[in-house]
């Protein structure tokens, strides 16, 4: 198809999911669809990369002997084509709240494409009583395949992703017409270790078993369902949890800049440990050395007396651009590298004349 969009298409279930069958079939409506898919499972696999992989022609496109990240990187760089959006899914199984985003190899096909500048969509299947799709041959994954192609057709043309990254979203297997619900992750994780009995391990050696407490609580393992009868109230209106437990399509548009907190007392903790051993040298100098060139260099140090040893040694060029100093001529010591560093830069935006004067006076 000439017309249309240009879709990479992946997941982490590997190539011969049914998911992605179905959902490369859907997604041929929009325009021209490649798949580089891992050759085998990549579940849980987050945004791992390889090194190296080996890459095998298919006939949907390629499948490669590594993670979805690793296909995705595959698919942006190494093939000779322009994507419009990288997909990734249909998943067996859903992918909500933080922690389960966060190691998503569905998910991590999408945040590596936004790494690399191409807007994504990561779409995974669940059922509204089953919850998880096992086995995934018995599910049908038109439903939640239709619902990514909808939400990347209207996305695309709305330009949606000039704000957003990547939309993750989860979509029932079960029901016919779902409400359609804007969500961001819901916040929990707990985290289980218990020791296992292992014979054939030596003294020192033990095995233990770590067992994330995030799906028996977010499924109900260990209570009765439906789910929209037991956990409704755990999950806050909004969160992708709560629009699962009311069987309905959650979207949550998604960044991955790894944006930075501003943290006042951060800052501090910082300047303390940076400086710390400075202070100890003693004060905050502000120094000016008159040159062989009769220029005059400002600079800054906590050891003025180390630095005109340095200069009497022939060394103190290295600190004024290759000039080579004769004589200090001006100092003035602070209590703090911030106060000196503000005097320092003052003095250098002084003319020639104005700092004949500060050196005389």
């Amino acid at each position: 198809m000439s017309d249309g969009y240009t879709i990479l298409l992946t997941n982490d279930d590997g190539i011969d999911a049914p998911g992605i069958a179905t959902l490369r079939e859907e997604l041929t409506s929009l325009g021209d669809v490649t798949v580089v898919a891992p050759d085998g499972n990549q579940s849980g696999v987050g945004r791992t990369r390889n090194h190296t992989a080996v890459v095998r022609d298919h006939p949907w496109g390629y499948a490669l002997a590594g993670t979805p990240a690793d296909c995705v990187a595959y698919g942006l760089r190494g093939l000779d084509a322009d994507f419009d959006v990288v997909v990734a899914g249909v998943n067996d199984g859903p992918n909500a709240g933080n922690y389960v985003v966060g190691r998503s190899g569905t998910v991590g096909a999408g945040i590596e494409a936004a790494f690399l500048g191409t807007p994504a969509l990561a779409i995974s299947a669940y059922h509204s009583t089953d919850f998880f799709l096992s086995p995934p041959e018995e599910y049908d994954f038109g439903r939640p395949a239709r619902v990514a192609v909808g939400l990347v057709e209207r996305a695309l043309s709305a330009g949606v992703y000039d704000d957003v990254d990547l939309l993750n979203v989860n979509a029932p297997v079960d029901s016919p017409h779902p409400p359609v619900m804007l969500t961001e992750p819901h916040h929990d994780y707990g985290q289980q270790v218990e020791p296992v009995e292992d014979d054939e391990l030596g003294p020192d050696e033990r095995r233990v078993e770590l067992n994330d407490r995030t799906w028996p609580d977010a499924v109900g393992w260990e209570n009765p369902f439906p789910l929209a009868e037991t956990h409704r109230d755990r999950y806050p209106v909004g969160s992708d949890r709560r629009a699962m437990v009311d069987a309905a399509v959650s979207v949550s548009p998604l960044t991955v800049s790894h944006g930075v907190a501003d943290s006042a007392r951060l800052a501090d903790v910082v300047e303390t440990s940076r400086w710390s051993e400075a202070a100890a040298m003693g004060d905050h100098y502000v120094y000016v050395l008159r040159c062989a060139d009769d220029t005059l260099y400002t600079g800054y140090t906590t050891d003025v007396a180390r630095r005109v040893e340095e200069h009497d040694a022939g060394e103190g060029a290295k600190y004024t651009r290759g000039r080579t100093p004769v004589e200090l001529v001006h100092r003035e010591s602070f209590d703090s590298r911030s106060a000196a560093m503000s005097r320092e830069y003052e003095i250098k935006q002084l003319s020639r004349r104005a700092k004949e004067r500060l050196v005389e006076g």
